[in-house]
């Protein structure tokens, strides 16, 4: 008589899970456009924040036995992968629903300068009042 041994899900649990942060993580800096910004906040996020990099880690540490767990699958692990990603879909959708940074105020267009007045065109002075006048 041959035994099934149970293999489980672990791996690929942790897996999703970090898959997950990063692919909310992305979404929220990328959804109002890429900007530079946006490359130093992800090399901030992958070398500073302790709880992502511990997710990050567990996603990559077991995942060559994702296949093997995949292969085993009963359907109280797949209803249980189902629902961790079922979970996941509010905070992805939240995502995308983050408020873009303000956009800067529009340089002010300055108004046109006013038209300069005509130019004062000297009148002719007549010979006749400047010998008047000696």
């Amino acid at each position: 008589m041959s035994k099934t041994v149970k293999v489980g899900i672990k791996e690929t649990k942790e897996f999703m899970i970090g898959l997950n942060a990063l692919l909310i993580f992305l979404i929220e800096r990328f959804c109002d456009g890429v900007q530079i910004s946006d490359f130093a906040a992800i090399y901030s996020k992958i070398t500073k924040d302790e709880e992502f990099i511990s997710k990050m880690a567990l996603a990559y540490e077991g995942y060559i036995n994702i296949p093997n767990e995949l292969d085993n699958l009963d359907l109280y692990d797949a209803l249980d992968i189902t629902k961790l990603q079922l979970d996941f879909i509010p905070l992805i959708v939240g995502a995308f629903r983050v408020e873009p940074a303000p956009t800067p105020d529009p340089v002010p267009v300055p108004e046109p300068l006013p038209e300069p007045p005509p130019p004062v065109v000297e009148e002719d002075i007549e010979d006749e009042t400047i010998e008047e006048n000696f």
